[in-house]
């Protein structure tokens, strides 16, 4: 079974992956939309506040949701592989639980 430090690493490198993944696909898409590359430089006297603004709010939003459903995934996929190695322990622990509940032993 993967240990503790390892799921961890696993959780990491899967966010990162996948919000580098993410900020790629915002930039083709900018680029694709606008005809333009997104601000790079907010503070870029020559650029006026809407697309700079427009682009935080979109990458901020997009970059948070990757975030959250590579973690969420990681989880899941570490809570399907315990059970899966835990298997009828786990299972039958939850019967002898059961059966105390309802019938008293």
């Amino acid at each position: 079974m993967i240990g503790t430090i390892a799921w961890k690493a696993l959780s990491g490198t899967t966010v990162v992956v996948a919000t580098m993944v993410a900020e790629k696909g915002l930039e083709a898409s900018w680029t694709a939309v606008t005809g333009k590359k997104p601000p790079a430089v907010p503070e870029n006297p020559d650029s006026s506040w809407g697309k700079p603004l427009a682009w935080a709010l979109v990458s901020g939003a997009v970059v948070g949701v990757t975030r959250l459903a590579a973690t969420g995934g990681s989880r899941v996929l570490r809570e399907e592989r315990r059970q899966a190695t835990q298997g009828d322990s786990v299972q039958g622990e939850h019967r002898q639980v059961i059966g105390r509940e309802r019938f008293g032993y």
